[in-house]
């Protein structure tokens, strides 16, 4: 079973105070549930700028942990693929 990060487990800073919401072995395959740059805070033609909290924009889904990296060490990702939702 493929772990899966859900879109509700986002971060609006880059940080390393934020703690890893998964931990998994190097060479694990995770899937990413992720949001629009706005963090889905448009959902109908209703919704307009002027109604965004601007502190929410360009969410990043995560983050993970990969047990056996250090701070420092470069990771290679492969992307299987990638799904649209709606």
């Amino acid at each position: 079973m493929i772990p899966i990060v859900p879109s509700n487990q986002v971060v609006f800073t880059m940080s390393p105070e934020h703690p890893p919401v998964l931990r998994v072995a190097d060479g694990s395959r995770v899937r990413f549930e992720t949001c629009d740059c706005f963090a889905d805070q448009i959902r109908s033609a209703d919704d307009t700028l002027n109604s965004l909290d601007w502190n929410r924009i360009n969410p990043a889904t995560g983050s993970v942990f990969i047990e056996g990296e250090k701070p420092g060490d470069t990771l290679r990702v492969h992307i299987c693929s990638i799904e649209l939702g709606r």
